[in-house]
């Protein structure tokens, strides 16, 4: 997932989660009735809103992260009292990384009649659920949702092709110290997905709309294990610059390939690819990588919350602070609909939102936006580089603007 990110295999540790978080999660999801405006519960007390999450938990691909990050932010927030009184109740959905999975299980959350779905799946798994969600037109939020287009239901994080092209030629530009990119050679990397295909051909374009060339689009299987023979290309194409639009794993394979073939451009990587961990494996002065929020640190709010409710994340994610952002946009929204929100009613708070920001999550480098006509939250972005006499990625040049989505 480029900078909408493409999965990668987990160890299987990450997925202690489950036995010690989201057991109690499920088991109260599974009592919840369906609606989607907020359900009632017996006893008088106020009714729930009812969420459903479409995750890669297991499989060849799967990862309990992103899912991780929506249960932090609704059990905080559900601990602070819900939503105007009511509570939030989550029934997350395995999809086991599977594209034919996908769409039996957006059936399954569709059934449940929901306020709102979150798909925390993947590009590929989302892709194949389009059809079933398109026919239900319940608002769904993704990190991965842009690449698909514009639906009136439809909100995501990261930025459409066309932003992620244009935030990557301004990348490029601030990495070389360059306010144009003419007479530039910048070589592009994308994986065998057709999200990454999509952002590549997007930045093909803005990099020759700066007056750059493009020797070189290298494909790169997500499954991939070496990148020797890629590497020795871009060495030879003499590119100033090449962008990798990949995980974290796919950006060591090909960074440190790079840098071992005796590459000395810049390397220029999305947030999907912009944690410390990454920089640190990579160690390169000449690796830069954008990033968009801070991470689920301890001392964080964000890392607090996966404290205090006993569930495992990793601090590097890149994407998690995203994910729960995007879960206080939804609980935001929630608030602002009122006590019988339904789900056509949460799309018009959603497209109400205008410029806010999410407790508990730092975007410093601008402000979340929602309006009617955009639906993807995040606008701005920082490049950083790697500065190995601290050990540590330092802010690199001005704040890189992503302009408007172009749907």
């Amino acid at each position: 997932m480029g900078f909408l990110r493409e999965r990668q295999p987990h160890h299987v540790q990450n997925f202690v989660w489950l036995a010690i978080g989201s057991i109690a999660l499920l088991l109260t999801a599974s009592a919840c009735g369906g609606g989607g405006a907020a359900s009632s519960q017996s006893g008088g007390s106020k009714s729930t809103f009812q969420v459903d999450v479409l995750a890669s938990l297991t499989g060849a691909v799967g990862s309990p992260g992103q899912a991780t990050a929506v249960q932090a932010a609704i059990d905080q927030v559900n601990a602070n009292g819900g939503v105007n009184g009511h509570q939030i109740q989550v029934k997350v959905l395995d999809d086991q990384s599977s594209t034919s999975v996908a769409p039996a299980n957006a059936t399954k959350a569709i059934a449940d009649q929901p306020v709102a779905i979150f798909d925390v799946s993947g590009s590929a798994e989302l892709a194949a659920a389009m059809p079933v969600l398109s026919s239900a037109k319940i608002p769904v939020l993704s990190p991965f949702a842009l690449q698909l287009g514009y639906y009136p239901w439809l909100y995501g994080f990261g930025p459409t092709p066309a932003q992620q092209a244009h935030g990557f030629a301004g990348a490029v530009e601030s990495a070389l110290g360059t306010s144009t990119l003419t007479g530039k050679r910048v070589d592009i990397l994308v994986l065998n997905t057709p999200s990454s295909e999509a952002i590549g051909a997007a930045t093909k374009a803005a990099i020759q709309q700066e007056g750059g060339t493009v020797p070189e689009t290298v494909q790169q299987p997500i499954t991939a294990v070496s990148f020797a023979s890629g590497a020795a290309k871009v060495v030879a194409d003499n590119a100033d610059a090449i962008t990798v639009n990949g995980s974290p794993a796919t950006t060591v394979l090909v960074a440190k390939a790079l840098v071992g073939a005796g590459y000395k451009g810049a390397i220029v990587v999305p947030y999907s690819a912009s944690d410390d961990v990454t920089f640190k494996t990579v160690n390169s002065a000449n690796f830069f990588g954008l990033r968009a929020d801070t991470n689920a640190d301890p001392g964080t709010a964000m890392g607090n919350a996966v404290s205090q409710f006993k569930l495992t994340a990793d601090p590097n994610d890149p994407e998690f602070g995203l994910v729960w952002g995007l879960t206080y946009t939804l609980a935001m929204s929630l608030q602002k609909c009122g006590d019988t929100c339904s789900p056509s009613a949460l799309e018009n708070a959603l497209d109400g939102l205008g410029t806010y920001n999410v407790p508990g999550s730092d975007f410093p480098y601008g402000g979340l936006f929602l309006s009617k006509t955009v639906h993807n939250v995040l606008v701005k972005e920082q490049l950083f580089r790697w500065d190995s006499a601290t050990n540590t990625a330092v802010k690199f040049g001005p704040v890189v603007d992503f302009g408007p989505p172009n749907y």
